[in-house]
């Protein structure tokens, strides 16, 4: 073979090699890249941001687990819990035994109603590691949405020997008595986590709630009035302090307070219940069946007791048709 085409092909051999090198550094260097950009975002709160690098990431890299992990993270923070579920499955599937991906899969499972496989994931957790506080306080808030408080309660008292400042615990402890009415238990344990933790909403809430229970709603609305120094954008807050407001018999303030809560959060429903309520006893009749249609909640108690007193509205104004419907749709929730 002719010398110069033997330099020609070692050559051309010696530059296809460096570019292939070349391409994939290039190709990883840029998936790390965009893995920082991304953890650098979730650390500025800029979430939005965080998920579209670590998507990039993904796109270059389908199966590194940092980025869909990181990708499921910063969507969990943007309440996008279906798409986080998706990332944060195919990378617990990478790493079985990343107990920070288990976490997050299971919150992200109990903001979509899947107690059971956010109790699940939760357990995962505390298999790899029994102390974690995270995942005993996510595991206990999962037990009690899913109504098992005897169970909900044993994790908050297993927290609380792990961590006695731990206000999450009890104020979980709190709500699971405002549930059963035990009110005098519930504004000990309320107490017990604004000791540790002054600024703690939450508590703040079942103090509150808990104050009503006891018919001390001055000292109620002052509760409430804390939770919003805390969480001023809490919906459920000022819907708390308008049930106050309304059983000490101020009416015009108690709907301002609503207004407030569906002001930011135009669908909820248990501000347009409310609302509805105390529009009925200053007898504004007609806002109050406007309100009440407005409950949202179509299979809920909250909807039940909306057309039960639609039902005493309509049926008071003589349409009588239309209270028997309203009646009917209240018990056939019941029923079910």
């Amino acid at each position: 073979m002719n010398k110069k085409i033997i330099i020609i092909i070692a050559f051309a051999f010696t530059f296809l090699t460096i570019s292939i090198s070349t391409y994939f550094l290039f190709f990883f260097e840029n998936t790390a890249t965009y893995i920082r950009d991304g953890k650098n975002s979730l650390t500025t709160g800029d979430y939005e941001e965080a998920a579209i690098s670590f998507s990039k990431a993904i796109k270059r890299s389908p199966n590194n687990a940092t980025a869909l992990s990181g990708h499921g993270i910063s969507l969990n923070w943007l309440g996008r819990f279906d798409e986080s579920l998706k990332s944060l499955s195919k990378a617990v599937k990478l790493e079985p035994e990343n107990e920070d991906i288990w976490l997050s899969k299971g919150y992200s499972e109990s903001n979509t109603g899947d107690y059971e496989e956010a109790k699940k994931s939760f357990d995962k957790v505390l298999k790899l590691d029994p102390d974690n506080t995270y995942a005993l306080s996510e595991k206990g808030w999962v037990l009690y949405e899913s109504g098992d408080n005897e169970e909900a309660t044993k994790v908050f008292n297993d927290l609380i020997d792990i961590d006695p400042k731990n206000a999450i615990a009890y104020a979980g402890i709190a709500a699971i008595h405002l549930w059963v009415e035990d009110f005098d238990k519930a504004l000990v344990s309320s107490e017990a986590s604004l000791k540790v933790e002054p600024g703690y909403a939450f508590a703040w809430l079942t103090k509150g709630g808990a104050l009503i229970g006891l018919d001390r709603d001055d000292e109620a609305l002052i509760s409430f009035d804390e939770a919003l120094k805390n969480d001023p954008k809490d919906p459920y807050a000022f819907t708390s302090k308008a049930a106050a407001l309304s059983n000490l018999g101020r009416s015009n303030e108690a709907l301002e307070a609503f207004d407030e809560a569906l002001s930011l959060d135009p669908a909820y429903s248990l501000g347009w219940l409310g609302k509805g309520i105390v529009l009925k006893k200053i007898n504004k009749d007609q806002e109050a069946l406007d309100a009440f249609d407005k409950v949202s909640d179509k299979e809920s108690e909250l909807w039940s007791t909306a057309q039960k007193t639609k039902g005493t509205i309509l049926e008071k104004m003589g349409r009588l048709n239309e209270a028997n419907q309203a009646f009917a749709i209240a018990e056939s929730i019941n029923d079910n």
